[in-house]
């Protein structure tokens, strides 16, 4: 008999990450799937109709928009009893988190679950919180993970950057001058930081006190991490360098590195016939109009060097899903009028799709960088270093071991093998439908030892409190495979 799994996601991402892998799951498992409505792309619906009409997913259900916080929790509240009576075996969850995960996690899933987290894309603590990743890859942090995560938050709030600012002022009229200058912007921002914390203590604590009687405060590494803070059993990542990261600040061995899922979809087989494009996935300026003299140079610049190396005659411009901003119309006319054929393109398909009909992908420091790598296995993949500089302190360091992927550096240098054609071919690593497969396996047998010992489930510490870190079993790190 099948057991049963629960993919829980984002709607944006599951064509692109997730669509490929369900029929393979649904072979091992009988799938439900419950998708948040976040800048969700054309077909997914007509996808998950066919996906359920052909019997390879029992049923799915989507959220209403994930900005209208109350809809959602409502929503949750009416299919509650329809989830339940799923008895689900397995979750397999972007992060565990979101209010809507803490939700299913807390209020749905039967103590028996397992729960995964498999974390595709970029992960915060290699973007956002580069100095603490550096001192956990080289253990030099002797301090507990409370106090870690409580001075990470204190060094990276609005108080002490005044206080640093001001000390760099050097003298007290400067102090004074830059205190009456600060003063009206941050009345802003703490106006700001006060209206947000309310709407957390209304979304995470009244609403759903009222509702469930639960409430789902963040927990310790949430908001550092954005992933969760090691309630679940196992954490999947598609980089050894991320998984080593959490696995030592969350203090669990229970991390795994997976294959990333669009690997396996080349059908280029290594032609080029026909290929005479570059695709850019647009990022990094959401929401602007324009973008300054510096970055277009940028643009050019960089693109002008991947053109001359690959032989590429164009290049397409492929906006973000969350795009509003008219910054594409004003990099494109600013590609033509220097002699750059560039074409903006629509996103309604997923990269895995299209990708083998390019030369290659290259811009902005963004996840379209793994996902264009692990959709084919010739296109050439190239970060541009200097127009993600604003964003990011060490765009390469945020791809951990940045596997596939070359890199135009900030003075528009290169190393010209990265435009090679070649066939990359990534670490040999088990599939996301492998690894579930061996947790589920793993924690049966976890189970029924504890059983045989007399522990039963008191012993099983993580099932007893669902909002605490726990751990099945240590002997396994995150550069290791599960066995077998």
């Amino acid at each position: 008999m099948k057991k049963t799994l629960l993919i829980q996601w984002t709607s944006r991402t599951f064509l692109e990450v997730l669509a490929l892998l369900i029929p393979r799951l649904s072979a091992k498992f009988d799938v439900v799937v419950l998708l948040q409505d976040y800048s969700t792309p054309k077909g997914m619906y007509a996808e998950l109709d066919d996906l359920q009409n052909r019997g390879i997913i029992k049923a799915y259900f989507v959220t209403p928009n994930h900005k209208k916080k109350l809809a959602v929790q409502l929503f949750m509240k009416r299919i509650t009893k329809q989830l339940r009576s799923y008895h689900f075996d397995v979750w397999l969850s972007g992060s565990e988190m979101q209010l809507i995960e803490r939700y299913v996690r807390e209020i749905i899933l039967p103590e028996k679950c397992i729960s995964v987290i498999f974390w595709h894309n970029m992960t915060y603590l290699l973007m956002r919180q580069q100095e603490l990743a550096r001192k956990l890859l080289l253990e030099i942090n002797t301090k507990n993970g409370s106090a870690l995560a409580n001075e990470n938050q204190v060094c990276g709030g609005i108080a002490f950057k005044i206080i640093n600012k001001i000390k760099q002022a050097g003298s007290l009229y400067v102090v004074l001058k830059k205190i009456t200058t600060f003063i009206p912007r941050y009345i802003q921002v703490y106006y700001r930081l006060l209206k947000n914390r309310w709407s957390t203590f209304l979304e995470r604590i009244v609403f759903p006190w009222i509702m469930t009687g639960k409430t789902f405060p963040f927990g310790i590494y949430d908001k550092l991490t954005q992933l969760g803070s090691g309630r679940s059993e196992f954490i999947i990542f598609t980089d050894d360098i991320e998984a080593l990261v959490h696995s030592r600040l969350l203090q669990t061995s229970n991390v795994y590195v997976a294959q990333y899922p669009s690997y396996g979809s080349c059908k280029c087989c290594g032609s080029r016939i026909n290929k005479n494009a570059i695709l850019s996935a647009l990022s990094g300026f959401c929401g602007q109009n324009r973008l300054s003299d510096e970055v277009l140079f940028l643009f050019y610049r960089d693109f002008k060097t991947v053109l001359d190396h690959t032989g590429a005659k164009s290049i397409h411009l492929r906006p973000h899903p969350d795009e509003a901003g008219k910054w594409p119309n004003h990099l494109q006319k600013y590609l033509v009028e220097r002699g750059i054929n560039a074409v903006l393109v629509d996103n309604h398909r997923p990269i895995r799709e299209i990708m083998c009909n390019y030369l290659g992908l290259a811009g902005f420091a963004s996840g379209s960088l793994r996902d264009g790598r692990a959709s084919c296995n010739y296109a050439a993949i190239i970060g541009f270093i200097g127009i993600s500089k604003p964003l990011f302190r060490e765009p390469k360091f945020i791809f951990g071991k940045g596997e596939g992927i070359g890199w135009i550096e900030e003075d528009g240098t290169c190393d010209p093998d990265i435009f090679v054609r070649r066939e990359y071919v990534p670490p040999e690593r088990k599939n996301i439908v492998e690894l579930l497969e061996a947790v589920t396996r793993e924690s049966e047998k976890v189970g029924v030892d504890r059983e045989l010992s007399g522990g039963g489930k008191g012993d099983t510490g993580h099932q007893q409190d669902r909002s605490s870190p726990g751990s099945l079993f240590g002997t396994v790190g995150p550069d290791r495979d599960l066995p077998q």
